[in-house]
């Protein structure tokens, strides 16, 4: 019943992340401008970029929460890593102080906001980015313990405050350097109270202190988190920031909307994916090849018909997604666009088994060696096309870089650490899933454009794919309890 819990919470923040961005998204840029809003969208590629400095160290200890039994020695840890941390933070201070000015005048394209609105945004971003890198510490660290309802209520009421109610002021003052003034502010209050939360957990019975052999003990690990991490800023942001370089801040606001739809599948995924680590890496610990693959098979589906029943709907309704966003008639590039990205989001989400499988049985090299090819070649590809064919030559790099990631994980990682089970990976957790939620939600397509309400028509879209989940829920029950003669003589059980 614990895991059912934690797939709740993870499920709530996701959710509420989803709605907040229905919400949230139009009043930002009634109230602040689209040029504004362009720079509070690259704030999020920046975070992305920043978050590299992390060097792994938040999953890294989240792997440690969960299998470490030693609370003096997780004391310990954690201890050193927040000295560590603290270092960083200087160093990103001073980066912020002397980097903002070069960013604001020579990266981006501004012509309403006055030089010095942007200069003083993009300072405030880069100190509040640091400390949300210390606030996934913490977090990684209550996922790693299993306390994934705390995690998540410090999650949804972070974002409320952060990105909701500031709304109430900048609807009297409406500042972009106030909003991020405010973002810094919130992030330091929540990280005060999420450390002393995380310090409860682990209860050391005495006093913690540095200690270099408890950092010697992940570094290896950490190192290749950290190529990681690396590489996944890289290839998830670079679109953002090659539009952010090529074309205006109204522009990056526009992109950054379908940006946004584009990754409904994978943050419909990710809670599933987080919740699951933890077991997987106990499995792992305990050599439990049975339960690992019992695991794996059964996650892969859940992630596989949540990403593949939302893309489909993302194909179908992107006009009405994008009006109800936007406030207005999108323009048929920017559909494309949102369909594309879309259908990258769900190949995104196919890696998370393959990901987590790895990072739970300690193997990194894997995603490190592809990431890096493709971190070298996706910019360069992305910047390309950007220049000779718009937005549409920055999106589909992306796309074509996350299938060959999906494809190429898969067929390494899965055999590797299970055995010859990837065909039936495939045919069982990716292609059942994507062929029962095509048949149950195409219908839809027919009805949408009678629908001239988006918000009407999205509740529509809605009940459909939700449909297409159900039926992929009866679908997972016959697969995975037996009842198929074929499936009968597989390896599979009923989980616990």
């Amino acid at each position: 019943m614990k895991i059912n819990r934690n797939i709740l919470a993870n499920y709530a923040s996701r959710l509420w992340a989803g709605f907040s961005t229905f919400v949230f998204v139009p009043l930002y840029i009634k109230i602040l401008g689209s040029e504004a809003f362009g720079l509070v969208t690259f704030s999020t590629s920046l975070l992305g970029i920043v978050f590299v400095v992390d060097m792994g160290m938040s999953n890294t200890f989240a792997r440690e929460m969960a299998r470490e039994i030693d609370k003096q020695k997780l004391g310990d840890l954690l201890r050193s890593l927040e000295w560590l941390y603290m270092l960083i933070v200087l160093v990103v201070i001073l980066v912020a102080i002397f980097g903002a000015g070069p960013i604001a005048d020579h990266w981006l394209n501004a012509s309403r906001l006055e030089p010095a609105q942007v200069r003083w945004s993009v300072g405030l971003m880069i100190v509040s980015a640091i400390l949300q890198v210390m606030l996934a510490l913490y977090i990684g660290g209550l996922l790693g313990a299993s306390r994934h309802v705390t995690a998540a209520g410090y999650q949804i009421g972070f974002s409320v405050i952060r990105s909701g109610i500031v709304l109430i002021p900048l609807y009297f003052w409406p500042s972009v350097e106030f909003l991020f003034a405010w973002q810094l502010a919130v992030s330091a209050i929540t990280l005060l109270a999420l450390r002393r939360t995380i310090w409860r957990v682990i209860g050391t019975p005495n006093k913690p202190h540095f200690s270099m052999p408890a950092l010697q003990s992940i570094w290896a690990f950490a190192g290749g988190m950290f190529g990681i991490a690396l590489i996944s800023a890289v290839n998830t942001q670079s679109d953002k920031l090659v539009v952010s370089k090529v074309f205006s801040l109204d522009v990056l606001g526009l992109y950054s909307i379908a940006s946004l739809i584009g990754q409904i599948p994978s943050m419909l995924a990710l809670p599933l994916a987080i919740t699951v680590l933890p077991r997987l890496t106990g499995q792992a610990a305990r050599g439990d090849r049975s339960g690992l693959h019992e695991t794996y098979m059964q996650y892969s589906f859940f992630i596989s018909a949540v990403a593949f029943c939302s893309t489909i709907g993302i194909v179908i309704g992107a006009p009405h997604i994008l009006a109800l966003l936007k406030g207005g008639k999108p323009s048929p590039e920017l559909v494309m666009i949102s369909r594309i990205l879309g259908g990258g989001g769900a190949l995104l989400a196919v890696q998370y088994m393959p990901y987590h499988l790895a990072v739970a049985n300690a193997h990194t090299r894997t995603n490190i060696m592809f990431g890096a090819a493709s971190a070298v070649l996706l910019p360069v590809a992305m910047f390309f096309g950007a220049s000779r064919y718009g937005l549409l030559g920055a999106a589909i790099p992306w796309v074509a870089m996350n299938a060959s990631a999906a494809m190429i994980l898969a067929a390494i990682i899965t055999p590797r650490f299970l055995g010859p089970h990837l065909a039936e990976w495939l045919w069982k957790t990716a292609a059942l899933p994507l062929l029962t939620g095509v048949m149950v939600i195409l219908p839809v397509a027919f009805i949408l454009p009678w629908i001239e309400r988006p918000l009407v028509g999205i509740v529509v879209l809605a009940v459909f794919c939700a449909m297409g989940l159900a039926a992929n829920g009866i679908l997972f029950l016959r697969l995975f309890r037996g009842s198929w003669p074929v499936i009968r003589r597989s390896s599979f059980g009923i989980s616990g």
